[in-house]
């Protein structure tokens, strides 16, 4: 079985709720957590980063589409959460 790439991923991070998550987790998850934003607009995704500041430089992005089966279990098979 092979390890997930990160502890967690927060799909859906454009969102108001995930806006708020995304900030929290910049600012307060130790730096040996693993972890990346995710949704279905690259651009609201790079925007998102963006705002977050240099805390978010190498933060990943992830694309998917709650539509897209195959892109929601290819998201999931990279986090433990």
């Amino acid at each position: 079985m092979n390890h997930p790439q990160y502890d967690l991923i927060i799909f859906g991070a454009t969102s108001f709720v995930g806006q708020i998550l995304s900030s929290y987790m910049v600012d307060n998850i130790d730096a040996d957590t693993t972890w990346a934003i995710a949704g279905r607009s690259e651009k609201k995704l790079q925007e998102l980063k963006k705002s977050l500041g240099s805390k978010a430089k190498q933060l990943p992005i992830l694309i998917a589409d709650s539509a897209d089966e195959s892109a929601l279990t290819t998201m999931c098979q990279q986090a433990r959460v």
